[in-house]
């Protein structure tokens, strides 16, 4: 399970950071000179979706190991988090704490994720010990 995880997520995020090279000759390209000035908020987004990624492809593994509820208590989680670290950075950061903020949440909800699977484990652990001691 966490082989292929790392190796999908390994994947994203060096897809990310090809995008976040190319970003800056992309947006003006394809949205004209008026984007220039969003290739910051462009790049923390980039992020985002990375951390958003990695929680997909973990809450898909997790649910065909048999833990499906997972990615919905990390998904909550995330909008749970995304209403305060919305009000606190876009107070700070202004447009660019927006993305800042789904930053934030999306890397929250992958940690809620990774606990969850983390319990789920040893809990299973646990099991196989006490029926290994009978």
């Amino acid at each position: 399970m966490w082989r292929f995880f790392w190796v999908t997520t390994a994947l994203t995020v060096m897809t990310v950071l090809v995008l976040e090279l190319l970003v800056p000759i992309l947006l003006p390209i394809l949205f004209g000179s008026q984007f220039t000035e969003s290739v910051p908020i462009a790049r923390v987004l980039l992020v985002a979706a990375a951390f958003f990624s990695a929680r997909r492809i973990l809450a898909e593994v997790m649910k065909g190991a048999g833990n499906p509820a997972a990615g919905s208590i990390a998904e909550l989680a995330s909008f749970v988090a995304l209403i305060p670290a919305f009000l606190l950075f876009t107070r700070s950061f202004h447009v660019i704490g927006v993305a800042v903020a789904l930053t934030f949440s999306a890397a929250l909800s992958l940690a809620v994720l990774i606990l969850l699977d983390l319990k789920a484990t040893r809990r299973q652990d646990s099991r196989r010990w006490r029926q290994n001691a009978k």
